[in-house]
């Protein structure tokens, strides 16, 4: 970000000329430095030396936040671009029991006619292959294969996978949303008898000669298989289009899966691009098996998220019910998959300005965790990779803040990743605490959230420090740290 400057701008042989003067020029700024709220160093390495004189440090902008629930998350193919399936549930100790299915249209890759599967086709097996997220064979950026029950924990509890046929067509120009649910065949579970399973993730598949993917193949009715193979001549194999009319795609689901204790059960990420429905089947004229093989990859799939407050901390109940916006916590909450969002409000902003305009040089919001609620079960819950800040119209609205444009102009000026070492988020909000004490934006407050592409295709859960320290011992307080030069 170009910095503002209120002098003139200095030549080279001008600022090489003020080293000689380093000790009167110190003297001068220890004395304009005190006249600050409260000031120091920090900071002013990004001012320009003949600036220095004007430039304040504060640390003391009072934050008020609290948990909101957050407002339901689009999930459909239209947003979610990199082909990720949340499948899953666990009872998480701090945040409850989460769940996630999917919605998925199946895509047909050829083309078929009455002549295409022999005399008599018999359906042999069905198999749903899902392939893990983001392994040694996969170069995406899904992030971790799984949330929740650590890996490494024995024995992990099974989950239970759960088939369904769907009943309505996908519609691409309509958006879906985390709480959407769309009509299925509910009592006509596809899976061939009890489907339960613990991931692999390291355990490559080899079929017919050839290595996959690890991946988790499901078993589905043979009828099910039986039921395409006989419309061959129906002309609903006849291409793709006729295909997903005829059948409209699948519920995949394990929320059937009982008997988790908190702490127990997982979400695991499946690779939609690489993951498959494998019809094999012979006939009349031929002893050799033969397949047909659909493809999960197509555009039409969204996800759904559930969760239930009874196994919640009730911290959070508290929070997400209270409507008194004057209360402030020392812990607040994010969570995505439409989950939690931790609103951030600074009523006293504008008293920056009270003794004449400034300059905001930089502003950046420092979000602590609390690494207490990371490891319940070998590294279980960690922290979402990054958080995004958002701010809040007249309408309650979210909108982009414009510091997040600025990333486009200045690559990594907008790092807000998490820090697993000190177990820190760094947010740069300099041109939206400019703009709201230019009275440009109107200074509504903020909504701290997991970013939007990975809320949808991420379960990761975070417990930072809030606004709150009125007890002196709030170790994890959030802070607003502002590098300001004074226009007066």
């Amino acid at each position: 970000m170009k910095l503002v400057s209120v002098r003139s701008t200095k030549t080279l042989q001008t600022l090489s000329f003020a080293k000689f003067f380093l000790l009167p020029c110190a003297v001068s700024l220890m004395v304009s430095i005190s006249s600050c709220d409260k000031s120091s160093t920090l900071g002013l390495n990004v001012q320009p030396v003949g600036d220095l004189l004007n430039v304040c440090y504060d640390d003391t902008t009072k934050l008020i936040t609290k948990t909101v629930r957050e407002t339901h998350l689009r999930t459909d193919q239209g947003l979610i671009t990199s082909g990720a399936g949340l499948i899953g549930k666990y009872i998480d100790p701090i945040f409850g029991r989460t769940e996630s299915a999917l919605y998925t249209q199946v895509r047909q890759i050829y083309d078929y006619n009455s002549n295409s599967f022999g005399i008599n086709p018999v359906c042999d097996s069905v198999v749903l292959s899902l392939a893990y997220g983001n392994n040694v064979a996969s170069n995406n950026s899904l992030g971790k294969p799984w949330y929740g029950e650590g890996i490494g924990k024995s024995p992990l509890k099974n989950q239970r996978i759960n088939v369904y046929e769907a009943t309505e067509a996908y519609s691409l120009s309509t958006g879906y949303y985390s709480d959407t649910t769309r009509p299925f065949h509910a009592n006509h579970d596809l899976v061939k008898g009890t489907f339960m399973f613990n991931p692999e993730l390291s355990n490559y598949v080899t079929i017919g000669g050839i290595v996959y993917r690890p991946q988790l193949r499901i078993p589905l009715e043979n009828e099910f298989g039986q039921t395409i193979l006989n419309n061959q001549t129906t002309g609903n194999l006849a291409n793709n289009t006729a295909f997903q009319s005829f059948f409209k795609g699948l519920y995949i689901t394990a929320t059937n899966t009982t008997g988790l204790g908190v702490g127990e059960g997982r979400i695991t990420l499946y690779d939609l691009e690489f993951s498959t429905l494998t019809v094999y089947f012979k006939n009349d004229t031929s002893t050799i098996q033969s397949k047909l093989v659909y493809t999960l990859s197509g555009e039409g799939r969204c996800m759904y998220f559930d969760r239930d407050t009874i196994n919640r901390a009730s911290e959070i109940n508290v929070q997400v019910a209270d409507t008194n916006r004057t209360h402030n916590y020392s812990r607040t909450y994010v969570q995505s998959m439409g989950g939690l969002k931790t609103l951030i409000r600074m009523p006293y902003l504008m008293e920056r300005i009270k003794g004449g305009a400034v300059s905001i040089n930089q502003a950046e919001l420092i979000v602590k965790v609390d690494p207490t609620t990371i490891d319940y079960h070998q590294d279980t819950f960690e922290p979402p990779y990054l958080l995004l800040l958002f701010g809040i119209d007249d309408s309650g609205n979210s909108y982009l803040i414009p510091d997040l444009y600025e990333h486009n102009y200045s690559p990594g000026y907008f790092n807000a990743n998490y820090d697993a070492t000190t177990h820190e988020y760094h947010l740069k909000l300099s041109r939206y605490v400019q703009q709201v004490l230019n009275k440009k934006i109107n200074n509504n407050g903020l909504y701290l959230v997991v970013s939007h592409i990975r809320a949808a295709s991420t379960a990761n859960r975070v417990v930072i420090g809030g606004g709150d320290n009125s007890t002196g011992t709030n170790n994890l307080q959030m802070k607003l740290n502002i590098t300001y030069t004074k226009l007066h």
